[in-house]
């Protein structure tokens, strides 16, 4: 058992990921820095096959924008955002454990109409 990492997807967690992402067809996809404000198109086999995993905090989400997946910073967690058929099939294949947010879900950073004391 692995405690999840601060801001980060493990090492295992991420090929497991990226190899259930190429079974279910996806081919190319964007990676980020932490706060997205830099990416690059990768391909899901040439990184799984040269095993070059040494960015750290990032982003990654589809080439069309369709699905997204995020460890926030100073958070032991990962968010999996997407359509919901395309998330349970990942938390499947993956065995990942973990809950389904709504609109109501919030978090420690979570913008809110209450005001902060």
């Amino acid at each position: 058992m692995l405690p999840p990492g601060e801001g980060e997807l493990s090492n295992l967690q991420k090929n497991q990921v990226l190899r259930v992402l190429l079974e279910m067809g996806e081919g190319w996809i964007w990676t980020g820095d932490e706060f997205c404000t830099e990416r690059h198109l990768i391909h899901l086999s040439e990184t799984l096959a040269a095993d070059t995993w040494g960015m750290q905090h990032r982003t990654f989400f589809g080439y069309q924008h369709e699905w997204l997946i995020v460890p926030p910073w100073d958070s032991h967690f990962t968010l999996f955002c997407g359509n919901r058929a395309l998330i349970e099939q990942v938390v499947e294949r993956c065995e990942l454990e973990g809950f389904y947010c709504d609109a109501e879900t919030t978090i420690n950073w979570s913008l809110s109409e209450h005001k902060l004391r």
